[in-house]
C-alpha cells in the first residue's frame, strides 16, 4: 500500500491558533521542538470541527485545538483519573478552561479505552500517548474500538509518538516510552480503519530511539512519528 506524504501548507487560522493568546510562555517555548502548526496543519484540523484528544495532560495540544475549531467548533479533553490522581486531585483542562477562557472546550475524566466523547466527532487525537496504553491496565482493543464508534464516517484518528527502534514494536513503551510505527499501523489497522497518510515533519536522524523522551537535551527532540488513519466511509 502506498501512503501519501503530503507537503505542508500552514492556514492562515493555523498560524493564528499558535500565536493567539490563550496559551503559556512555557507552551509557546516548546513550539520550535513540537511544530503544532505543521502537526494541525497534517491532520486538517479546521474551524468547527468537533474533535476529542485522549489524556489531554494539561491541555498544550487541546488548547491549539480550541483556537483552531473556534465558537462553532467543540474540543472534547480528556484525562483519565490517575493522570488527575497525580496532580493531586487538580484537573488541569478545568483550571486551563478558568484560565484562558476556552469557552468551546469541554473537561472529561474516565478510563483511557472509555473517555466519554460524544458520537460523530471530525478527529479523535492521541499526542504522545499511545505507548502508555501499551503498558498499562488500558484494553487496547475497547480503546480503538471506542474511538472508531466515536467518528463520524471519514472522521480522522490521528496518533503521534515517539519512535522506537526498528524490531521492537511495544517492548519498548515501559522503559524507554517508545513504540516502533509498524507496530502501532499493524494494530489501530485491525479494528477497521484506514492508514491514510504520514508525515515525517517530526522525524530525527541524530536520536537513537533507545533513551527515555525526558533526558535532558532530548525533550521534545526526539524522533517522532505522525500518521493519520480514518474511519472508512459508509
Amino acid at each position: 500500500m502506498s501512503i501519501n506524504t503530503p507537503s505542508l501548507s500552514i492556514p492562515t487560522y493555523i498560524e493564528e491558533a499558535c500565536a493567539c493568546e490563550q496559551r503559556s510562555e512555557q507552551e509557546r517555548n516548546r513550539d520550535l521542538g513540537r511544530k503544532p502548526d505543521q502537526v494541525l496543519s497534517f491532520f486538517g484540523v479546521e474551524p468547527g470541527m468537533k474533535v476529542g484528544e485522549i489524556q489531554s495532560g494539561g491541555g498544550y495540544f487541546s488548547g491549539l485545538l480550541s483556537a483552531v475549531v473556534g465558537g462553532e467548533g467543540r474540543v472534547y479533553a480528556h484525562n483519565a483519573p490517575s493522570s488527575i490522581a497525580r496532580r493531586k486531585g487538580v484537573n488541569p483542562i478545568e483550571e486551563r478552561i478558568k484560565e484562558y477562557g476556552h469557552n468551546n472546550m469541554t473537561a472529561l475524566v474516565g478510563p483511557v479505552d472509555a473517555p466519554g466523547f460524544p458520537e460523530g466527532l471530525d478527529a479523535v487525537f492521541m499526542i504522545m500517548t499511545y505507548h502508555d496504553a501499551c503498558y498499562s491496565e488500558v484494553d487496547r482493543a475497547v480503546l480503538n474500538k471506542t474511538v472508531f464508534e466515536s467518528l463520524k464516517p471519514g472522521g480522522i484518528f490521528g496518533i503521534l509518538d515517539h519512535a522506537a527502534q526498528e524490531g521492537k514494536g511495544f517492548d519498548d513503551a515501559h522503559e524507554c516510552h517508545r513504540i516502533e510505527k509498524c507496530a502501532l499501523i499493524d494494530e489501530v489497522t485491525q479494528y477497521g480503519f484506514e492508514l491514510a497518510s504520514e508525515t515525517d515533519c517530526l522525524e530525527n536522524e541524530s536520536d537513537t530511539r533507545d533513551k527515555i523522551p525526558f533526558e535532558k537535551g532530548l525533550r521534545d527532540h526526539t524522533c517522532r512519528f505522525v500518521v493519520k488513519f480514518v474511519r472508512p466511509q459508509g
